[in-house]
This record gives structure tokens, sequence and C-alpha cells, in this order.
């Protein structure tokens, strides 16, 4: 089977729609979600994904750069103010046999703090903390992780999914 082949029956998008969403948090925190890229970010798989070339299966995971998003938190009562940020997926077309994760590749700067888990937290279509903190952020960023692509078990279709980040006042 030759690679045009391949990657016309298997090329597989991901998109990953991405809002600018303001959440209320105390009386006027907002939490702004920009996208590296304007419409969300895809994950492109084709015969180029390939782990051994023509005739193999495709790689076993996918990873986006690691500012696929970029979190602020800002407004907050100030530094004491502690928040906890939400993820989960909503999907438009998607498979169960893939798995979506996301990692807060970097905590940003400002005068509040951040915890993570320092790992990649899969995402499900239930709301579970992402990461908490206190007071504004700026810059936080969001590298994503999908495995469970495999040319026996996907079908050829363009898959997506949008990720909805809640802004939670903790205190």
């Amino acid at each position: 089977m030759n690679n045009t082949l391949i990657k016309n029956k298997r090329m597989l998008f991901f998109i990953i729609f991405l809002y600018i969403l303001y959440f209320p948090l105390g009386a006027e925190a907002i939490l702004t979600v920009v996208p590296s890229d304007a419409g969300g970010y895809a994950f492109d798989i084709s015969s180029s994904s390939l782990a051994s070339g023509a005739g193999s299966d495709f790689q076993n995971t996918f990873v986006s750069n690691t500012a696929a998003e970029r979190l602020y938190i800002s407004d907050t009562s100030g530094t004491e103010e502690a928040w906890s940020v939400y993820i989960k997926k909503s999907d438009n077309y998607w498979d169960d046999d893939l798995v979506l994760s996301a990692y807060v590749s970097s905590i940003g700067s400002g005068e509040g703090t951040v915890e993570t888990t320092g790992d990649y937290q899969e995402i499900t279509d239930a709301n579970a903390v992402f990461f908490t903190g206190t007071g504004d952020r700026d810059s936080l960023t969001v590298q994503f992780k999908i495995r469970g692509i495999s040319i026996s078990t996907i079908e050829k279709e363009n898959y997506s999914t949008e990720i909805v980040y809640t802004l939670a006042d903790t205190q």
C-alpha cells in the first residue's frame, strides 16, 4: 500500500475548538483562554505519522506544542483569593478509544501562586480540577497529548471536541 493511499484513507484531524471564557470569581475575576492558533489546535495525522512507514500503524502518542493555549487569570481581589480551574471536554464527534490529556507546561507569572499535578491529566466529559492557585496569573501554558489512534480501530474521520475551562472561587 503506498503512502498516498494510506494518507487518503487514514488522515485524521483532531480539532479542539477553544473559547475565550469569562467566569466570575468573587466580584470580577476572569479567566481568559488564548489558543496558539486561531480556531483551535489541530493534530494533523497522516501517512507521515506512521511508526515505521507504509504498512505500519500510527505512532502511539501525539503531543501538541508546549504552549497550545495560554491562560490568564486576572482581576482577582489579591494574592489571598484562592481559585480552582476545572477542565472537561464536550465532544462534537469523538471516538471512545481516543484519550485526550492536558498538562500545565508553564505556570506563567504573576503575584499569585499555582499548584498543578506536574503531569498530564486525562480530560473527560466531567469537570475535574486541572490546577489551583491564588491571585492573578499571566501566561500559564497548556500542552495537549492524544493517544489511542490506530489504523485497526479508528475510522477515517474528522474528530473534534471542545475543551471547557471553568474558574471557580474556592474561598
